[in-house]
């Protein structure tokens, strides 16, 4: 980190940290004093030791799993852990154990790496079922495969590079206390209706084909089905129980289409989907009142509801969920018309690829911004007032 010796600016943030602590400072003094050729991870220990048990949990999952992630994707998850992560990843900066660069994405020190695993080893060097975490593929696979697990078990990553691998709702039968769960080339099969009941934060990338049925996640706060090789047809959304999500990423994946109830997903502040084989969504997403217009967009979806008017959140602007789309109507080459006559509150319209009459802009009275790429249509139009319009 930086130029200084890692262990040093540890040492110096830490103590930084309790400015106007004489007792601190001294203490820690004394302490390295006594102890001149302590190791590098014994003065790092120093700075772990003062954190409070939630931000121990945050540092310990960074160094096992997330160091490289979007912080933003792993808040949900741990705030509804109650590990309070908005101070802990403050706190956490301030005693330089992580960096967030490039705006939001957590990086960690190798050294800090190997420690927080070493910390996670030594709750049982034997025994890796008995650990809070499983980050190495070979030893998660053993422990599930074998039913071996146990309710110490809080997180695991599997990934499987070669051959086929497959577990059923029986390997995960005492994992009572899981929360995180990330799959790479694995697959899922039997009912998982009573499994994975804490279950908040789960990741199936690539090679995935798969969704086993019931999965009742009641806790899931984050699923990503990004670049899945997932048959969308397979999905059978009304058996997928998510009714404390948050985020549902389903980037460049297989699915073709959303469920129907999607927009009873009154928590979800994240939905991404840019997929060329999505071919509708839902007609009615009024009950997304929480989705964040700067991290949510379904793009390339074949064909989009004509009445959109019944979406949430007319002032933020329709294009800005839906992005650069198509309306074809499928089976057809005809074009379907986009009804915005009910959004009578838009500030904001994005139009590319679309079919609008005139005279529906002529009723949005307090739009500000209409911007149009070339391949937009506006027919029989009337006088209507905008501020800027972009070709």
């Amino acid at each position: 980190m930086g130029r200084l010796p890692l262990a040093l600016e540890v040492i110096g943030s830490f103590l930084s940290a309790y400015r106007g602590r004489m007792d601190m400072w001294e203490g820690t003094m004394e302490q390295l004093k006594r102890k001149p050729h302590m190791l590098v991870q014994d003065k790092l220990m120093i700075s772990y030791e003062s954190l409070d048990d939630q931000q121990k949990e945050i540092f310990l999952d960074i160094a096992c799993f997330f160091s490289g992630e979007d912080v933003r994707d792993l808040i949900p998850m741990w705030d509804d852990c109650d590990f309070f992560p908005t101070v802990a990843i403050e706190i956490l900066q301030l005693k330089s154990l992580i960096r967030i660069r490039d705006g939001n994405t957590l990086w960690m020190h190798d050294q800090l790496v190997d420690l927080g695993r070493l910390i996670v080893e030594q709750e049982n060097y034997k025994e890796p079922e008995l650990r809070s975490r499983l980050w190495r593929s070979e030893e998660a696979i053993d422990v599930l495969m074998g039913e071996q697990g146990s309710s110490k078990v809080e997180a695991a990553a599997i990934s499987a590079y070669e051959g086929r691998v497959t577990f059923t709702n029986e390997c995960f039968k005492n994992l009572s206390k899981l929360r995180v769960l990330r799959l790479y080339g694995v697959e899922l099969d039997g009912t998982f209706l009573h499994f994975l009941p804490k279950l908040r934060w789960l990741r199936l990338p690539m090679k995935t084909a798969t969704l086993p049925a019931n999965l009742h996640l009641s806790y899931l706060t984050s699923l990503d089905l990004s670049r899945s090789k997932i048959d969308g047809d397979l999905i059978s959304w009304s058996s997928i129980k998510l009714s404390s999500i948050v985020e549902l990423n389903l980037d460049r994946c297989g699915v073709t289409r959303l469920p129907r109830t999607l927009g009873n997903l009154d928590k979800l502040e994240v939905l991404a989907g840019a997929c060329a084989s999505m071919t509708k969504v839902p007609a009615d997403l009024r009950g997304l009142l929480n989705l964040r217009k700067k991290r949510s967009h379904l793009r390339m979806v074949k064909s989009t509801p004509a009445d959109i008017s019944r979406f949430s959140h007319p002032q933020k602007g329709v294009g800005t969920l839906f992005g650069p789309y198509s309306v074809k109507s499928l089976g057809s080459s005809t074009l379907t018309f986009l009804d915005l006559s009910g959004l009578v509150d838009l500030k904001e319209l994005y139009l590319c690829g679309d079919l609008l009459k005139g005279e529906c802009l002529a009723k949005l009275c307090k739009l500000e911004i209409l911007q149009c790429c070339k391949t937009a249509r506006i027919v029989q139009v009337e006088e209507f007032v905008v501020h800027r319009c972009f070709e």
